[in-house]
């Protein structure tokens, strides 16, 4: 994989993750999009929600990208109501990808979701119900999802290739929500019974698919 498939490849998990969250992405933003003070600047993608403003950049790894982050954070700095966020690409980095697994193993984490709900057990159900969800979208399109994965993306390309439903989709979103918060620290927001019954009955469907 080149470096500019890597950029567009880090990108598109990115902006699917901010477009998860409720935020409206514009990739390769027109000027008049930008203030007059950043329109000089030719950043991947902005992002918007309520009041926040976001400015995404994908630099390559090294030198040169610690001085192009340095050089755009001096920019921001002066507009304080612009968030700037960069990511890094490491060059040369492992091209084998992780492979998809066994059905069979894939059935046996559905059976271990079953009986962590069962014993009450929601916010690890949650997150092995996530890693589930990876699994199965990684047999369903092995190329797309060579590489680790951020929820957003997961759906956002789930839903475009079809093998979700739209309804299904936001069902998702909202499990994405709750997912996020809880390994960000907050440990007393978990998913509900009913939550996670239904995100079960959306991998046996997903699973389903699998050939």
């Amino acid at each position: 994989m080149t470096i500019m498939e890597q950029n567009r490849e880090l990108l598109d998990a990115v902006t699917a993750d901010l477009r998860a969250r409720g935020y409206r992405v514009f990739i390769e933003p027109s000027l008049n999009l930008l203030p007059p003070d950043l329109r000089d600047l030719r950043v991947d993608a902005i992002a918007f929600r309520e009041n926040e403003k976001l400015a995404i950049e994908i630099v390559v790894e090294g030198e040169v990208g610690r001085t192009k982050e340095q050089r755009l954070k001096e920019r921001f700095d002066r507009l304080p109501e612009w968030k700037l966020e960069v990511y890094f690409v490491r060059p040369g980095r492992d091209e084998s990808g992780l492979t998809p697994v066994s059905a069979e193993a894939i059935d046996t984490s559905i059976d271990s979701i079953k009986r962590l709900i069962e014993q009450q057990q929601y916010a690890a159900a949650l997150l092995v119900g996530w890693a589930t969800t990876e699994a199965i979208s990684r047999a369903l399109s092995p190329k797309k999802f060579a590489r680790p994965q951020t929820p957003g993306r997961l759906v956002e390309v789930l839903a475009q290739d079809g093998f979700v439903t739209p309804s299904e989709a936001d069902e998702f979103r909202q499990l994405y929500s709750v997912r996020n918060e809880l390994i960000h620290g907050g440990l007393n927001r978990a998913a509900t019974r009913e939550q996670l019954t239904s995100f079960l009955k959306l991998l046996i469907t997903l699973r389903t698919q699998m050939t």
